[in-house]
């Protein structure tokens, strides 16, 4: 969806918010309020995605609570584009891809390689054409492996016997997966 057609959404989530609101209908009230901010947010990240300068769409600016979600989200993916610009910023955002995916690896290489590199081949959608290679350069000082080299490795575990999951020996593994 766009921006507009998220603009539309809210706002009429918001009109049935408020009516809710006047039936006394507290529950309907409060469902109808968060998916309001929710497409007002949506509209304002589909917004800040695009290369123009947008304006909050008229559906939403004059009610302060949507229009304080579009901004905040608008401004949050203006930020992390301006951030994706710089070899810093894309150093800080590749240096905590890798600790969520080390974090979630249970210590096995192969693991981490796969969770990190899928990280960061979403991050690569995200990220302008010319950064591309500073951010293939960072993220392979932290273990990135493109997809040819992912499934070489997939490859390598399924011959050795490896978990095809973690990579580690099936009488050792953690993944629960085997008997």
């Amino acid at each position: 969806m766009n921006t507009y057609s998220n603009a539309l959404d809210a706002r009429t989530h918001w009109a049935l918010h408020r009516i809710s609101v006047i039936a006394g209908n507290e529950t309907a009230a409060k469902d109808r309020l968060f998916w309001a901010l929710s497409f007002a947010k949506r509209s304002g990240d589909a917004s800040g995605h695009g290369d123009e300068v947008t304006q909050c769409p008229a559906l939403l600016s004059d009610v302060p609570p949507l229009r304080d979600a579009f901004l905040a989200a608008f401004d949050a993916v203006r930020d992390r584009r301006q951030k994706r610009r710089t070899r810093e910023g894309l150093e800080n955002e590749l240096a905590q891809m890798a600790q969520e995916a080390n974090r979630g690896c249970g210590l096995s290489y192969e693991l981490f390689v796969k969770r990190f590199s899928q990280e960061v081949d979403n991050l690569l959608e995200m990220v302008e054409h010319p950064f591309w290679d500073i951010a293939i350069e960072i993220a392979t000082s932290k273990g990135y492996a493109t997809p040819e080299e992912r499934s070489v490795m997939q490859d390598e575990i399924e011959e050795s016997g490896g978990c095809s999951l973690t990579g580690i020996d099936p009488y050792c593994c953690p993944c629960g997966r085997h008997e």
